[in-house]
């Protein structure tokens, strides 16, 4: 799945065409494919004709091209071509999607609107550009890479015979020999350049296919982008596995595409590089995080012998600083000011850390004023250089990647890299104080975090005088956040960490009152996308899952669920045991569920079980499942497991039952806004009605826990939070209620609050850096270790494999495309029986549209032929009613003459 970075580095480091849907459009008051065929049908209702049956059937099966065919046939060319025109016309409003689609870097934009609304934005934006249509003489001098153009695909309605409306149209310009030059010339603009599709539903059959036999034949290294509305998650991994298209995903309902708005103009903002930034200066930031190294090498788990907390290391720095002593008035005015904290004069958190140095032998307080032995100075001192050292090798190692693997001018590598550690901090900086608003405020979590990132470093881009530098310094920025190795890993730790603390003694007097102030008096009900990990033994996230719900015990904070949220833990790992005994342990099937592919989620349990001893392939899924429960999957003791093994209560029933019908109106509201957001989903993503309930009654649980407690004789926390990987009970949250109170939070930020923040990390787990990562920069739905896949499922592959490269002739005969010998080496060892799916389902398809042609034709002339029957009819009758009236009157005329 693609990503606003993605988006931005693909628009900011090569060649790129937009390719441009009814999305937009449909924001500046045009209508959808679907409301334009609505008004073609009411129109043709007020004057229904022969064939009116037939387009009302197309239209109800959403066949509009199919619909339009049969308008042209029983109301004729001029008819559904003027309705049309009145429907496109350019009402003139302007939009933010088509402001920043015009101002965008693209070198061309092709569309198949019929409108000039993008016309318009591109001529407001004072761009020029040459506009075609797809007429053979337009074709023959369409050359993007000299002159910028506008190509109209499908025509325009003011030109009828170049428009493409009906599946008349669709045969002749995409499938009939008419349209060969045509579908070439297509053809080669998808094989050669990258593509960005915003707005555009690729329903297309006929550009589909087209898009299918160039990604079959040739596999570009640079995927295009499509930025499209309401894809489940399935069906974008079949558009990068069919197409070679990464799909940024957004919401839409009905005529609001505002999202789609949101994001063009975020990446044209990101992207819009002015004048360099003023008065941003590192030098204060840099020093900030080396007041910090001292806690953070004297951490525990570091194997140094004394601990310094964070307040400790600042105090150390801020007396290193001044021989003479200071007293703790001076000490605190010294931390508010370098720090930014509201530390008071005779802070206890203060005095005790003060202490605490004293014991331990760092400082002397004599006569109320303290200092530092002199002995602790040399090491203060060195802990200083080596942070200064690990920041000029930082340097010295983007200097040489700059030069030998960037490019960059060597007179440049000096430049970047101090740049490069300025952006870093502005960054961390940034993400310190979003991560402490989420855990600390109890704000909901932004989803603008790639956003932000791509603003902060196109800020910092910005300094370098060369233009042409600036989107080169971008893409080696987020490559060093995306994959650090070596010196870059240990900066980013330290960075991440250090930056985060900084926020944290900014927000608060001490670290450990921030913690008391988060976790004290709070329970946590925890939801079924955290209890699936918890249990799955050996899936990528149990380890993680696991520390965290140790942790909570360990800081007394009661743990909770619900059955439902149990039923639906058991549901996923009985969904998995049918794919075993269905299907097999061994089989693509178990290899799709297990990673994610096709039209399966990942599966936590199949996940899980693969990762035990991926080399052995003989093992029982149902014994796996049985360790993961502590022994037994029998549903009886199901509920004995999480209480006593785990230690999370399970709320009775009676409980919630008299929560909910005590807050009817509440729950009522709560699951008519979830059905609500659900049908605003495709049909195959909507939740169940089951998961619709769970949620509905967490968010009672969490909300109303006052009425929970009540039956709780032993609990005392007096508030709730709900411990989630999803985000709907905390969107119901700012949706039903004035003030969410933290009504869910996110196992990363209780682990951050409970470890980190509090001194007491966990070797072996993944560290703050990583965790921040994959939670905000990344935003992966999850991640697995494809090795494990590739050696559990290698049986599966080889035999994919061998099939793939014995398919030449028939891919040949059937799609009439060619495989090259190096066909199969673009994708992922573990993706190639996917790649046999698919190729197969691309010939299934091409023989059932070969078939359906036919078909058509078939229908086609058995209807002309109909007609050319029941014109005879008529014609015979009407030979034989005036032979009758001829020979009637031969016989009055013959009377007459005998009278």
């Amino acid at each position: 799945m693609a990503s606003i970075t993605d988006l931005a580095i693909q628009l900011s480091t090569g060649r790129c065409i937009a390719w441009i849907g009814s999305g937009p459009s449909i924001e500046a008051g045009l209508p959808s494919w679907k409301k334009l065929a609505n008004e073609v049908l009411e129109a043709c209702r007020r004057d229904q004709r022969r064939g009116f049956n037939a387009i009302e059937a197309f239209y109800r099966e959403e066949k509009y091209p199919e619909m339009f065919d049969q308008v042209e046939r029983s109301y004729g060319r001029p008819f559904l071509v003027a309705k049309c025109s009145s429907l496109v016309r350019d009402i003139g409003v302007t939009t933010p999607a088509y402001e920043a689609l015009a101002n965008l870097g693209f070198m061309s934009y092709f569309t198949t609107n019929y409108d000039d609304v993008l016309s318009r934005h591109i001529k407001q934006a004072g761009k020029a550009f040459k506009k075609y249509l797809n007429s053979p003489d337009d074709l023959s001098v369409i050359d993007v890479d000299t002159t910028p153009v506008l190509w109209k695909l499908h025509g325009e309605l003011s030109d009828p015979d170049s428009a493409v409306l009906t599946r008349g149209d669709y045969q002749r310009w995409y499938r009939s020999g008419e349209g060969n030059g045509f579908r070439i010339f297509l053809r080669s603009f998808l094989a050669r350049d990258r593509f960005v599709f915003v707005g555009y539903s690729m329903s297309d059959p006929e550009v589909l296919q087209l898009q299918e036999e160039v990604q079959t034949d040739l596999r570009r290294q640079v995927r295009s982008i499509a930025i499209l509305a309401n894809v489940p998650d399935h069906e974008r991994e079949r558009w990068r596995l069919d197409y070679n298209i990464d799909i940024l995903p957004y919401r839409a309902a009905d005529n609001d595409h505002s999202e789609l708005s949101a994001i063009l103009t975020s990446v044209y903002k990101a992207l819009s590089i002015g004048s360099p930034p003023k008065d941003i200066k590192a030098s204060d930031e840099l020093k900030r995080a080396e007041s910090l190294y001292l806690w953070y090498r004297f951490s525990p788990g570091h194997g140094e012998t004394a601990t310094i907390d964070a307040l400790q290391s600042v105090i150390l720095n801020v007396l290193v600083e001044c021989p003479d002593g200071m007293t703790v008035e001076t000490i605190s005015a010294h931390i508010a000011s370098d720090l930014g904290t509201q530390t008071a004069v005779y802070d206890t958190d203060l005095r005790g850390s003060l202490d605490h140095l004293v014991e331990s032998g760092w400082i002397v307080n004599a006569k109320d004023k303290y200092s530092v032995e002199a002995e602790n100075e040399k090491i203060i001192r060195a802990y200083e250089r080596r942070f200064e050292d690990m920041v000029a090798t930082l340097e010295q190692q983007v200097t040489l990647d700059a030069v030998n693997m960037f490019q960059v001018d060597e007179q440049s590598g000096p430049r970047f890299a101090k740049l490069l550690v300025e952006t870093l901090i502005d960054i961390f900086q940034t993400r310190g104080r979003e991560i402490l608003r989420v855990a600390f405020e109890e704000s909901s979590i932004s989803p603008s975090g790639a956003l932000d990132l791509i603003e902060i470093v196109w800020k910092r881009a910005s300094y370098l005088p060369d233009p042409a530098e600036r989107p080169v310094f971008v893409h080696f920025v987020l490559t060093t956040m995306f994959e650090p190795k070596g010196i870059y890993s240990t900066v980013l730790n330290y960075f991440a960490k250090v930056f985060f603390c900084i926020q944290a003694l900014g927000a608060n007097k001490h670290i450990n009152s921030i913690v008391s102030d988060v976790i004290s008096d709070r329970a946590l009900l925890v939801d079924a996308n955290v209890l699936i990990p918890l249990s799955a033994l050996n899936e990528d996230r149990h380890d993680f899952v696991l520390a965290v719900i140790e942790a909570c015990k360990a800081a007394g904070i009661r743990l909770y669920t619900t059955k439902l949220a149990l039923d639906e833990v058991r549901r996923h790992a009985s969904w998995a045991l049918r794919m075993t005994e269905e299907f097999g342990t061994l089989s693509p099937e178990v290899l799709y569920a297990a990673t994610g592919r096709g039209d399966y989620e990942a599966n936590a349990f199949l996940k899980g079980f693969i990762a035990v001893d991926p080399s052995s392939r003989d093992r029982s899924f149902l014994n796996y499942l049985r360790d993961c429960f502590g022994g037994s999957y029998a549903y009886e003791f199901f509920q004995d497991f999480f209480q006593n093994r785990l230690g999370i209560t399970v709320l009775g029933q009676e409980t919630i039952t008299n929560a909910k019908d005590h807050h009817r109106q509440e729950y009522d509201e709560a699951v008519a806004q979830i059905d609500h957001w659900n049908m605003q989903r495709k049909e195959e993503e909507r939740k169940s009605s089951l998961r619709v309930d769970s949620e509905a009654e967490s968010f009672i649980v969490v909300t109303r826990w006052n009425t929970i407690k009540e039956s709780l004789p032993t609990e005392v926390a007096s508030r709730c939070s709900y411990l989630t990987y999803g985000t709907t009970v905390g969107r119901l949250g700012t949706t039903l209620r004035d003030s969410g109170g933290m009504v869910s939070v996110q196992p990363e930020v209780v682990w951050e609050v409970l470890t980190t923040l509090n001194g007491r990390p966990v070797s072996g787990l993944p560290d703050f850096r990583s965790l921040m990562s994959a939670s905000y920069f990344r935003m992966s739905d999850h991640f697995v270790d494809k090795e494990r896949y590739r050696t559990f499922f290698r049986p599966v592959i080889d035999a994919a494999k061998a099939k793939l490269q014995g398919m030449h002739p028939f891919v040949q005969e059937v799609l009439g495309i060619s495989l090259t010998d190096e066909y199969l080496e673009g994708y992922d060892t573990e993706d190639l029986p996917a790649v046999l799916t698919s190729l197969e389902g691309a010939a299934s398809r091409k023989a059932s549209l070969d078939e359906d042609v036919a078909r058509r034709a078939i229908d086609e002339n058995e209807s002309l032929r109909a007609q050319l029957r029941e014109f005879q009819e008529r014609e015979a009758r009407r030979k034989e009613f005036v032979a009758e009236q001829r020979r009637r009157d031969r016989e009055r005329r013959a009377r007459r003459g005998r009278r």
